[in-house]
C-alpha cells in the first residue's frame, strides 16, 4: 500500500447498484474512482475502475478518466497513483455502504 494513501468515503453508486465510489486522499492530491465488481471494456486497461479523478489540493484535474482518457498525467508520482489504484481496486473497493430502498 502507499504509505499515504486513505480512503476517505465508500458508497455504492445511486445509478448502478452493483458500482461503488471510493474517495481518498494520497499526499496533496484528492482522488474519486467508480469500481465495479469485474471489468469492462469502459474500464481502465479494461479493468474494474470505469471512472477516475486525481485533483490536486487546488481542485485542478490531473489525470481523468470517464469511460476513456480525457486528461493524462503529466507527473509521475500522479501515474504512480492511478496504477496503484487501478491495481488495488478490489482492496479499496471493501464493503461498501448500501442505500436504502
Amino acid at each position: 500500500m502507499l504509505k499515504d494513501l486513505k480512503v476517505t468515503k465508500r458508497e455504492g453508486s445511486r445509478m448502478l447498484q452493483y458500482a461503488t465510489w471510493v474517495s481518498g486522499t494520497y499526499k496533496d492530491y484528492r482522488w474519486q474512482a467508480q469500481i465495479f465488481p469485474v471489468g469492462s471494456k469502459y474500464g481502465i486497461n479494461k479493468g474494474r475502475v470505469s471512472r477516475l479523478l486525481i485533483t490536486d489540493k487546488d481542485n485542478n484535474w490531473l489525470y481523468h478518466f470517464e469511460r476513456g482518457l480525457d486528461v493524462r498525467s503529466k507527473s509521475k508520482e500522479v501515474t504512480m497513483l492511478k496504477n496503484y489504484i487501478v491495481a488495488h481496486s478490489l482492496e479499496l473497493k471493501g464493503n461498501r455502504s448500501r442505500r436504502k430502498k
